[in-house]
């Protein structure tokens, strides 16, 4: 979830940063963890939220949810820069398809002991730059 601006310790590396965002402990480490590297760096965030698509469901609920998480990091983090991106589908195939822009994603780890959930397996055999596993 970590990308890059004009200005900053590293001026040219300029790939958007993309990342899994979900309410599991994991995910919200994840967050936590993707937001003091973008402030230590001076680099942007996008995260990003999939979700399974139902006929009852609704993108804006899935914005609102996203939104809400974010919230507390926007506001202890002003000055890091945050997008965001919802999007129904898989989230392994969402992640590893936007990799090829990013410097970094920052995903959680969701299996008991600290070890990667499905979703971050995928990440670390095809994403398209580094994975950096908060736990």
């Amino acid at each position: 979830m970590l990308g890059r601006g004009g200005s900053g310790p590293h001026p040219g590396l300029h790939r958007p940063g993309r990342g899994r965002v979900d309410d599991s402990p994991a995910g919200r480490t994840a967050i936590a963890e993707a937001f003091r590297i973008a402030d230590v760096r001076g680099a942007a965030l996008l995260a990003v939220h999939a979700y399974r698509a139902r006929l009852t469901h609704r993108a804006s609920d899935e914005a609102d949810l996203l939104d809400r998480l974010l919230r507390p990091w926007r506001e202890k983090f002003p000055e890091v820069s945050v997008g965001t991106l919802v999007n129904a589908g898989p989230a392994a195939r969402l992640l590893v398809g936007v990799s090829h822009q990013a410097q970094l994603i920052v995903a959680g780890a969701h299996e008991p002991g600290g070890l990667p959930g499905a979703v971050t397996s995928q990440l670390l055999h095809h994403a398209d730059c580094p994975v950096l596993i908060a736990r």
